[in-house]
């Protein structure tokens, strides 16, 4: 009974596509191949009734999973697997050539980087005149909240590749992209720096698995822009 299910299922993927199933079923689905001869919909179920939802699963660890009736240690390895996956099939999609005109396209670009990341990183994505993507570069990671990075660092990083503007972002884990004290100051410092070398600083976005902020669309780089020396030497955040 349980065969005849599958290859119903997998015909269902192969002529509507996965993306087209609601979330349960995609777990009963991928599933399959790693829980054989058993029926998969109720620990699907019980996994979306635990995290919430399919990201929930699939960034949950290898244990958190195993605590779910019937999700076998092969199973809940099977599941992590998939972000970094994603982050490898989209690595490489990145080395494609792109160009990032607007918040959109930062933003798709951008949740490639971070997909699936449970620890805080950062990157600077340099470009040209024409604001195509010169290169991708990693500057730092730590545990989540707790990152350091140094405004040199990612100066002789945009240096090297000849930028002439950049895109700065880094991930919260948390799923909170409102953007901490230090994160506000950082920027200042870096917007400071990269006006100093004659680099355009077009935007810091902090990203979340749902969400984003933008430091332009909020308004604080044209503050920067305008008078960054004054914003780091009066410490004036504003939201």
């Amino acid at each position: 009974m349980h065969e005849g299910h599958r290859e119903r299922m997998r015909e269902r993927v192969i002529n509507s596509g996965i993306e087209n199933m609601p979330p349960h079923e995609v777990l009963e689905f991928l599933l399959f191949y790693a829980i054989p001869r058993k029926d998969t919909n109720p620990i699907a179920h019980r996994l979306i009734d635990t995290f919430g939802g399919m990201v929930e699963v699939m960034n949950a660890s290898v244990e958190e999973l195993m605590s779910v009736e019937g999700v076998t240690k092969n199973a809940a390895t099977f599941l992590t697997s998939f972000p970094k996956l994603f982050f490898a099939y989209n690595r490489d999609l990145l080395k494609q050539k792109s160009k990032i005109i607007n918040t959109a396209d930062a933003i798709k670009y951008l949740r490639c980087l971070f997909a699936g990341e449970r620890v805080e990183k950062c990157y600077v994505v340099c470009l040209d005149s024409a604001f195509n993507v010169l290169n991708c570069c990693f500057v730092a990671a730590g545990i989540p909240n707790e990152i350091n990075v140094y405004v040199r660092q990612v100066a002789e990083t945009i240096l090297k590749n000849k930028a002439t503007s950049v895109i700065f972002a880094h991930n919260h884990p948390s799923g909170n992209p409102k953007p901490s004290n230090a994160d506000v100051n950082f920027t200042a410092m870096l917007s400071l720096t990269l006006k100093a070398l004659g680099v355009k600083f077009y935007d810091h976005y902090i990203i979340t698995a749902t969400d984003f902020y933008s430091f332009r669309n909020a308004g604080l780089m044209d503050h920067m822009d305008d008078s960054v020396t004054e914003f780091i030497k009066d410490n004036v955040i504003r939201y």
